[in-house]
């Protein structure tokens, strides 16, 4: 039963659907002049489609499907980062809002840091936690704290990781660190111009 409530905690907390609630929030709620439909879209397209792609893409690519788990995480990581580029080009060339240039830049620089953790540092850093950690604090900052309560996610989404044996400890402190560290620096040098 344990293991249950575990798997669906890492279910309904997956980075791709939380970004889906967080965009649609800023959407209605957030006020944020020039979000247009257009924008909405090419936000969730390219911070959640276009990642999400890699596990359909494990399926039918003969070489990422030898690898198993690690090549989906592998493609996974490729497809995250080129969909966070591509957000950053179109945003800046686009005249995107300048909150949602904001949400690219921190998305880019988020996962640019899980990479370099992973990558270089061969350390496990969790994916899981840096895409929750990250657009809490997009949300907390730009609610002017209204919503810290969603940090109290955190905990449950630690336990269920490490529950599952994805992740020890480090690994989901890692993570969080790599999402909100960044996420914080894209306010802190830009917060002048959203204000």
């Amino acid at each position: 039963m344990i293991e249950k409530i575990a798997k669906v905690i890492g279910i309904i907390t997956i980075p791709p659907l939380f970004l889906l609630l967080m965009v649609s929030w800023i959407w209605v709620y957030g006020g944020v002049e020039g979000f247009s439909r257009n924008w909405y879209l090419i936000t969730l397209g390219l911070l959640a489609v276009v990642p999400v792609l890699a596990y359909p893409l494990s399926c039918v690519l003969p070489n990422i499907r030898a690898q198993g788990r690690e090549g989906q995480r592998n493609l996974a990581f490729i497809l995250s980062l080129t969909g966070y580029i591509i957000g950053v080009v179109a945003g800046q060339a686009g005249h995107a809002p300048t909150l949602i240039r904001y949400l690219f830049w921190g998305y880019l620089l988020s996962g640019s840091t899980l990479a370099l953790i992973n990558r270089l540092l061969h350390y496990k850093a969790s994916g899981h936690a840096c895409g929750l950690a990250g657009p809490i604090t997009f949300l907390v900052v730009i609610s002017s704290g209204r919503l810290w309560y969603l940090f109290l996610l955190m905990p449950l989404v630690f336990w269920a990781r490490i529950k599952q044996d994805r992740h020890t400890l480090g690994n989901m402190l890692a993570g969080t660190l790599a999402g909100v560290l960044p996420t914080a620096i894209v306010f802190c040098l830009y917060i002048s111009k959203y204000s």
